[in-house]
């Protein structure tokens, strides 16, 4: 009777997670679905502003239109981070490549400079001679966005004309990546939830432009290579400081 009763229980658990599981992969097509259809009237919208922009226009059209468009980019960017976000769930499993460790850097400080030129940004790259024959074995693709999506953050938040500070270190079989910005730094609220979900600062950090996304993806892929992600701010200068520590 014990073991008929155990054989039922492990039939109705299985029912039951292949019911969430379905759930799951139903809820995962609906925003994917929904993410691609929004991007036919984000393309219309942005399309007849720009039809608009062509034509004279007074001031306070002018001023109209400009809160439009910079509407219609926000809207953009949370479709973005919402097919990124959907992505990174979907990715259960890596895809893992031996890295050079050097070229991942200096690929990386590369796409920072192009990102920082937009607000005239000088970002300083503090190094030490990292072999060229020191590999990670990593999954090439998340650990770019990740990094990147660090990267983008600081940079949202560095005042133009002032400085982005990156480090890059390898001791032992650890790789030590910071990201230091130059601007208010993290609030106490938001060193202990920024990696949540949709978490968006209030306080310090006043922008409106994200919608908290991108430290959670960075998190989730950092431990999926079981490392680990940090946030504190820089006893110094008071800019919010990011490290990332990945075994090699």
């Amino acid at each position: 009777q014990v073991l008929s009763g155990l054989d039922h229980m492990r039939a109705a658990l299985r029912d039951s997670l292949m019911e969430n599981w379905k759930a799951e992969q139903d809820k995962q097509n609906q925003i994917s679905a929904l993410t691609h259809d929004l991007k036919t009237p984000l393309t219309v919208a942005r399309g007849n502003a720009e039809l608009l922009a062509m034509t004279p226009l007074d001031a306070e059209q002018m001023d109209l239109l400009e809160h439009f468009q910079k509407g219609i980019t926000q809207v953009d960017a949370y479709v973005k981070e919402l097919s990124e976000l959907n992505k990174t769930s979907l990715t259960k499993t890596l895809t893992l490549e031996d890295i050079s460790v050097r070229e991942f850097v200096e690929d990386i400080y590369s796409q920072t400079l192009s990102l920082a030129q937009t607000k005239q940004i000088n970002v300083a790259f503090d190094k030490k001679d990292i072999k060229k024959e020191i590999i990670g074995h990593w999954d090439r693709s998340l650990l770019n966005r990740a990094f990147m999506n660090i990267v983008a953050n600081a940079v949202e938040h560095t005042p133009s004309g002032s400085q982005l500070l990156l480090t890059a270190r390898v001791e032992e079989d650890e790789f030590t990546f910071i990201c230091l910005d130059s601007g208010p730094g993290f609030s106490l609220e938001s060193l202990e939830k920024a990696t949540q979900l949709f978490y968006q600062e209030d306080k310090s950090r006043q922008s409106r432009n994200h919608s908290g996304l991108g430290l959670t993806i960075a998190n989730d892929i950092v431990r999926l290579h079981h490392g680990s992600l940090s946030l504190s701010n820089c006893d110094n200068t008071g800019g919010a400081k990011v490290t990332i520590i990945l075994p090699l």
